[in-house]
């Protein structure tokens, strides 16, 4: 800090820490498996023991809650003191809604607690490929832009409706070295999805019906023969409660059987 005559100059403030960043993104849609959260923060973070109520290390000052409100803690923590971005492990997310809460417990390397906690939510889904039938129709290619075109049709062959988000996964074959264009992301195993939003009326692709009149197209600038594998990754429908169709019997008779 520089005093002068009329003025203060203050170079290099200390200031609380703050969430700079957290993957997968706010408001976001993660194909499962997705065990990795990272939290990016925007000031040096205090490294203490993994019980230290303040410490960067501790599991116990991040949560992942589910929309039933149910809480789970990172199996292990590691931290990227360079990236100043703490890396956190979970096992058997299932899919659904989750938020992300980080504690304001935890304190800067300069000593100074966060002002506030951090809450993001995001979305997993998971692959229900098994419920669903594709065809990949009319290619077509375009020599000046590298690119070739495919008419996608998905059908809903299973037993009941599936519900947004809804990914068209598309798994290309080992060498391919393109992308396919529109795409929202890859997941783990570097297949592409493609978000199928527009292609459902009311947010729900009801059984028997299917998505039309959808084009894909692929970037393909070393010219290879195109292969991608289709699946569909979605939220499981909610199941619902058993219901009694028949009026229950209301007398017996003794030494025969009660039906």
């Amino acid at each position: 800090m520089v005093a002068q005559s009329n003025q203060i100059d203050i170079f290099n403030p200390v200031l609380s820490p703050d969430v700079k960043a957290v993957f997968p993104a706010p408001g976001s849609t993660v194909a499962l498996p997705q065990g990795k959260i990272s939290i990016t923060f925007d000031t040096d973070m205090f490294e203490g023991n993994i019980d230290a109520e303040n410490s960067v290390f501790n599991p116990n000052n991040y949560q992942l809650i589910d929309i039933a409100g149910n809480i789970i803690n990172p199996l292990s923590v590691r931290y990227d003191k360079i990236n100043r971005t703490a890396l956190l492990e979970f096992n058997g997310i299932n899919a659904g809604e989750y938020k992300i809460s980080v504690s304001s417990s935890l304190e800067s390397s300069a000593g100074l607690k966060m002002e506030n906690g951090n809450n993001a939510q995001y979305t997993a889904i998971s692959n229900l490929s098994d419920l669903e039938e594709y065809k990949l129709d009319n290619p077509r290619s375009n020599r000046q832009n590298q690119t070739v075109s495919y008419d996608v049709t998905i059908t809903n062959t299973s037993d009941q409706d599936l519900k947004l988000p809804l990914m068209l996964v598309l798994d290309p074959s080992q060498y391919f070295n393109g992308e396919v264009i529109g795409a929202v992301g890859q997941n783990t195993d570097g297949a592409f999805l493609v978000d199928l939003r527009w292609g459902v009326q009311d947010g729900t692709l009801k059984v028997g019906e299917s998505i039309t009149n959808r084009t894909i197209t692929v970037f393909n600038p070393d010219a290879y023969r195109v292969e991608l594998a289709p699946g569909i990754y979605t939220l499981p429908y909610p199941k619902a409660a058993p219901t009694i169709t028949s009026n229950p019997v209301t007398t017996a008779i003794v030494g025969n059987d009660y039906c």
